[in-house]
Parts: structure tokens; C-alpha cells; sequence
């Protein structure tokens, strides 16, 4: 999961695996589950993403965040549109997400 989105996540899929011992990285976008409304308020994004700033938010909400749920499709994520408490400035990212170091170890 991409921390501070509240349905935001990055993977693999049907890559092939690495022969011998040398590592494949690839490279990974980042995307919208579509089950969840992108409002960026921090009362609907995971809670780590207050913890580690650089901006705080209000507690945590007890049980859980909040949530406006909705129906969409998996879809390449727009990022943070800076529309409500998070900031580009501060919370903003663009693809890659990340990188997934794949290797055979034995």
C-alpha cells in the first residue's frame, strides 16, 4: 500500500522469474483500487502517513479510518492532487513507486 492514499498500491504481475542468480528490478506505478473515495483527507488516509510528516493531522480515528466508499476499477493512480489536507509539496510522489528487487537465493 502507498502511504498517505487510503486505497493506493503498487505490485507485479506476470513477470518472469530471473534465471540463474542474477537479480531483475523492476520498476512499479503506483495504483487506485477504486474502492475508496480521493478526497486526501487525513481522516480517510492510513494513519502512518500523519506519523511520518511532514505535516500532522488530527488522531487517529478509534477502530479505524473513516471511509467514503465507492465502485470503481483498479486504475493507474493520479497521485496526490493536493484537494483537501494532503499537500503535493509535501506529500506528492510520482511514478515509479518503487522498485522490486527480484532474485533466487538457493
Amino acid at each position: 500500500m502507498l502511504i498517505c492514499t487510503n486505497d493506493g498500491f503498487t505490485g507485479l504481475d506476470g513477470i518472469k522469474l530471473p534465471g540463474g542468480f542474477s537479480p531483475d528490478v523492476y520498476p512499479t506505478a503506483g495504483y487506485d483500487a477504486g474502492t475508496e473515495a480521493n478526497n486526501e483527507q487525513f481522516t480517510q488516509i492510513v494513519d502512518p502517513c500523519q506519523a511520518i510528516g511532514p505535516v500532522a493531522g488530527p488522531p487517529p480515528i478509534p477502530n479505524g479510518n473513516g471511509r467514503v466508499a465507492t465502485s470503481g476499477v483498479i486504475a493507474h493512480h493520479p497521485g496526490v492532487q493536493g484537494v483537501a489536507d494532503l499537500q503535493i509539496a509535501q506529500h506528492g510522489w510520482r511514478n515509479p513507486v518503487a522498485r522490486i528487487r527480484v532474485e533466487r537465493l538457493k
